[in-house]
C-alpha cells in the first residue's frame, strides 16, 4: 500500500549502509564471540540466513534491473526465489535468461494459473528457507550496500523485525518530487539505527508514518511461524499482515537508510477504486484491531492516537472515493466507513484534539467533515 501521506526529508548520523563496510569480518573469531546473532552468518550455518522472496506478473521490462541489482550484492548465505504468476508479456522467458546468464542460484517457482500478488508471496513464504525473509516487488530495486548493511545488523543484533526506508524513482523526476523528500522517505518515526524493544514505539513509530508495505519490513522467519499470511483475493494485503507483524516483534531496528528503490508508475490501485477495493481498503486493518485490542498496548494512549491518525487518513480516502461511486457501493462503503469510525483505539474528540495540538489543521477538518458525513448517511450516534 502506497504512502497515503508524504513525510519530508530527515537529517541522519551516519547511516549503516555507510556502517557496513567497517564490520569485522564474518569468519574471524573473536568477532562471533563478541556479536550474539553471529550464529545467523552463512558460514555457521548450511540454512541460508536471508531468503530474498519476489512474486512476478507482467513485469517483463523491469525484471533485469530488479535481479541485477541484487546480483551485484549478493554474499554468501543468500538465496533469492521468483514466484510466477502466470504472466502474459515474456516475464517467464525474462526470469530463464536470468537463470542463466545473470544469477544462477535464481530458484524459479511457476504457478499454473494466475492467482494473484497474495497466493504468490504465500508460495515464496513456504519455498523460503532463510532464517530472515525479504520482499522485493520485481519492478523495484535493491538499492546498492542493502544486503551487507542488513547482515551486518542482524549479525550484532539479531532484531525480530529490521524496517528500511526506500527512494522514489520516476520516469520524469521534477523539482517538487525532490523538495517532497522522495530521494530518501522513511518508514518509521522514533528512534533510528540503534536497537529497541519498545514495541510501543515500534506500532506509533509505523503507524505514525503510514508506510506498511512490506518491503520495507524485514522480517525474523518466526514471526510468520503462527500460520500468518497474505489474504488471497484480497487488495491491500500489506495492510492485513504488516501491523500484525508489529505486534509479534519484541524487538526490532530502524536502518534509517532508503534500502529499496521504489518504482513509481501508472495503474495506482489507489487510482482505480471501484466497491471491492473500498471494502478491502477500509477493512484491511479489522484482523489487527481485534488482536490489539487483546492486548496492554491497547492502554497506551500514543500508541492508540497514532493508529487512530493513520486510519483517519484511510477514512478520508475511502469517503473521497465513495462521492464518485454509485449508490449501491455508496451505501456498502458508508456502512464499512461506520465499522471503522466505530473500532478506532482512540475517540474522535481526543484524536481531533491531537491533531490541532500537532498543527495538522487541515486534516483535522477532513475527518471531521467526513465522520460527519458518514454518521449522517447511516445515522451513527455522534
Amino acid at each position: 500500500m502506497g504512502p497515503l501521506e508524504p513525510a519530508g526529508p530527515r537529517r541522519h548520523p551516519p547511516s549503516s549502509l555507510a556502517r557496513a563496510g567497517r564490520r569485522a569480518h564474518p569468519g574471524d573469531a573473536a568477532a562471533r564471540t563478541r556479536r550474539p546473532g553471529a550464529c545467523l552468518m552463512p558460514h555457521a550455518l548450511a540454512q541460508p540466513w536471508l531468503s530474498i522472496l519476489v512474486p512476478v506478473y507482467n513485469v517483463q521490462p523491469w525484471l533485469h534491473a530488479c535481479f541485477d541489482s541484487v546480483r551485484a550484492q549478493l554474499l554468501p548465505g543468500v538465496e533469492v526465489i521468483a514466484v510466477e504468476d502466470a504472466s502474459t508479456d515474456g516475464s517467464l522467458a525474462a526470469l530463464q535468461d536470468i537463470k542463466t546468464n545473470l544469477l544462477p542460484t535464481l530458484e524459479i517457482r511457476c504457478h499454473a494459473s494466475n492467482r494473484g500478488l497474495s497466493a504468490a508471496r504465500n508460495t515464496a513464504l513456504d519455498a523460503a528457507r532463510g532464517t530472515y525473509l525479504w520482499f522485493l516487488d520485481s519492478d523495484d530495486m535493491l538499492a546498492p550496500g542493502a544486503i551487507a548493511a542488513l547482515q551486518d545488523i542482524v549479525g550484532r543484533h539479531a532484531p525480530d523485525l529490521v524496517l528500511c526506508d526506500f527512494q522514489i524513482l520516476r520516469e520524469r523526476p521534477r523539482l517538487k518530487h525532490v523538495l517532497r523528500g522522495e530521494r530518501h522517505r522513511s518508514t518509521f518515526d522514533g528512534p533510528h539505527d540503534q536497537p529497541s524493544c519498545d514495541q510501543a514505539s515500534l506500532l506509533a513509530g509505523v503507524f505514525a508514518r503510514g508506510q506498511m508495505h512490506s518491503w520495507s519490513k524485514i522480517t525474523h522467519r518466526k514471526l510468520w511461524s503462527g500460520g500468518l499470511q497474505f489474504p488471497v483475493a484480497t487488495y491491500f494485503e500489506d495492510a492485513h499482515t504488516t501491523p500484525r507483524l508489529l505486534l509479534q516483534a519484541k524487538n526490532y531496528y530502524h536502518a534509517a537508510s532508503p534500502w529499496i528503490i521504489y518504482r513509481q508508475r501508472d495503474g495506482s490501485i489507489l487510482r482505480t477504486l471501484d466497491g471491492k477495493k473500498l471494502h478491502d481498503m477500509v477493512r484491511a486493518f479489522d484482523d489487527f484491531l481485534d488482536a490489539f485490542a487483546r492486548t496492554p498496548l491497547a492502554r497506551d494512549r500514543r500508541v492508540a492516537l497514532s493508529i487512530s491518525s493513520h486510519l483517519s487518513r484511510v477514512l478520508t480516502a475511502a469517503c473521497r472515493k465513495l462521492e464518485h461511486a454509485d449508490l449501491g457501493v455508496q451505501r456498502s462503503g458508508m456502512q464499512d466507513c461506520a465499522a471503522l469510525l466505530e473500532r478506532m483505539p482512540s475517540t474522535p474528540g481526543r484524536l481531533l484534539a491531537s491533531l490541532v495540538l500537532r498543527g495538522w489543521i487541515w486534516r483535522a477538518a477532513r475527518f471531521a467533515y467526513w465522520r460527519r458525513r458518514v454518521q449522517q448517511r447511516i445515522h451513527v450516534p455522534a
